[in-house]
């Protein structure tokens, strides 16, 4: 199920409530592109400033327009091991296909610290779990052996691989094998991270790079890497400048450019700065995006 390209949808918003009409049009959009199924509430879905009500109507409405056609994902992340599971319920209860849970940031438990959250988490729900390292947002680093103990739940079946070391993935699968799903969530390491047995990628690029993204996943499992490898290099350039501010502040900003959604943003994160604005939107110009 969890194979491909993955897009790490924004959450539209337009005078601080969720834009539901937006959603429609994103969603249309991955449908049209290819995209191999959809993330909800992640990072670039803003996740932390959603509240409990819009969680459960944003996971209700996508449900119901994708009706099937598309695998869907949901965050769960919290510090909290109780806030993960009752994020977990209302995804079982709504019919999520699978979860993403993050490490435990700011509070930083140890390995085992971890292995108890996600044990605990796991056991409390019958759906299939991702786990998400991404040591520069959490401040830690889900070690290798710390996940090849956590494969042998049996829910527990991939990892979003954050962390930018191709070392470390390679130690995950060296460790792991085939128990554990590895998608990349690096977008400029999605063909390196395939290329070691990697299933696929999560990506807040595909927001607006969605049949690039599916193209070089389809690809690459066709056994034509060198195209693939090819499309990685072609998008480099616009991908580097949709993280030269926090994201998911220059995707949004991308997307309202392409007249996808708007780009409001929820605080804390602001709007762009305008230098930077324009250097994203001189990289989108440049790739035939605007």
């Amino acid at each position: 199920m969890f194979k491909g390209s993955f897009v790490a949808l924004v959450t539209p918003f337009r005078d601080g409530k969720v834009a539901f009409g937006d959603y429609e049009k994103l969603l249309e959009y991955h449908l049209q592109s290819g995209t191999n199924g959809v993330l909800l509430c992640g990072t670039t879905g803003e996740s932390a400033t959603i509240t409990r009500d819009e969680y459960r109507q944003i996971l209700s409405f996508v449900k119901r327009e994708l009706d099937g056609k598309l695998p869907i994902i949901a965050g769960i992340g919290s510090n909290d091991t109780r806030t993960a599971i009752e994020n977990a319920r209302i995804c079982e209860e709504i019919g999520i296909d699978g979860l993403l849970a993050i490490s435990c940031y700011y509070n930083k438990p140890t390995q085992e610290g971890h292995i108890a959250h996600f044990t605990k988490v796991a056991s409390s729900t019958r759906l299939p779990i991702i786990i998400y390292n991404i040591p520069g947002r959490t401040a830690v680093n889900l070690l290798p052996s710390t996940l090849a103990r956590l494969c042998d739940v049996p829910n527990i079946v991939g990892v979003k691989e954050s962390s930018g070391d191709m070392k470390q993935v390679l130690e995950i699968r060296r460790l792991c094998g085939d128990r554990l799903t590895i998608l990349s969530g690096e977008d400029l390491m999605v063909v390196p991270i395939l290329s070691i047995g990697g299933s696929g990628v999560i990506s807040a690029s595909a927001n607006i790079l969605a049949r690039e993204m599916a193209d070089m996943c389809r690809l690459f499992f066709e056994g034509k890497v060198a195209e693939a490898a090819r499309i990685q290099v072609d998008i480099s350039s616009v991908i580097k400048t949709l993280f030269i501010e926090t994201n998911p502040g220059p995707v949004k900003t991308a997307l309202a450019a392409m007249g996808m959604c708007s780009g409001e943003l929820r605080l804390p994160l602001v709007a762009m700065q305008p230098d930077n604005k324009e250097r994203l939107l001189e990289s989108l110009r440049g790739y035939g995006l605007i």
